[in-house]
């Protein structure tokens, strides 16, 4: 394991009372309750292509005095489709065909013979990668995956295995020059502890 990646494991289990006082500000609006929210160094510059057009459910953030950038994604969707095809023998060619052929339901169908049955097990096979550190917070699963110059944070609805479609997961994304973890560490450090997702059900309790 990299060491890197133990020393950001180490790092986020600990209060973020050593970091240099900074001045933050919070994004997005509260009110964008779909959104997965954090707290981030004032400098950063928000990007002017953020949410706009196809783009509307990501943002990113530059900081002006590094090339930190910071990501937002707050769509994360994974289509009931998805699962059917990994039916055995089903193909995006074929699977209209056989699926009219079929007398059962398309709930029926994955429930049955797909490999992955919800949107849980679909995220954890084919779009985690491999080897990320996980941890389970109120409403949701996170998981962190490094390499030499960026690191993603996944936030895994806590509810997915209940489902066969939906916006499941959001992302936040940090890109930095390889090998510059170090520089960056607090600032990463204190965004990942400020982030919370839609699913986090602290975040507005009843």
């Amino acid at each position: 394991m990299p060491s890197t990646f133990i020393a950001i494991a180490a790092t986020l289990s600990l209060v973020v009372s050593t970091l240099v006082a900074e001045e933050t500000q919070h994004y997005p609006e509260d009110q964008w309750i779909s959104w997965l929210h954090i707290d981030y160094p004032a400098r950063f510059k928000l990007d002017p292509k953020s949410h706009q057009s196809e783009a509307k459910w990501w943002a990113k953030l530059d900081d002006p005095d590094s090339k930190l950038s910071v990501e937002i994604n707050s769509y994360g969707f994974i289509n009931n489709l998805d699962l059917l095809l990994t039916i055995p023998g089903l193909t995006r060619e074929n699977y209209v065909e056989k699926l009219s052929a079929d007398k059962r339901s398309m709930e029926e169908q994955i429930s049955t013979d797909a490999k992955y049955k919800n949107v849980a097990d679909y995220f954890k096979a084919r779009i985690l990668p491999k080897g990320s550190n996980a941890s389970v917070h109120p409403g949701y699963e996170r998981f962190i995956h490094q390499s030499k110059d960026s690191i993603v944070v996944y936030y895994l609805d806590g509810e997915a295995s209940k489902k066969i479609y939906g916006i499941c997961f959001q992302t936040l994304s940090f890109k930095f020059p390889e090998d510059s973890y170090s520089e960056h560490e607090k600032t990463i450090t204190s965004i990942i502890e400020s982030a919370s997702p839609q699913y986090d059900t602290t975040r507005n309790p009843q």
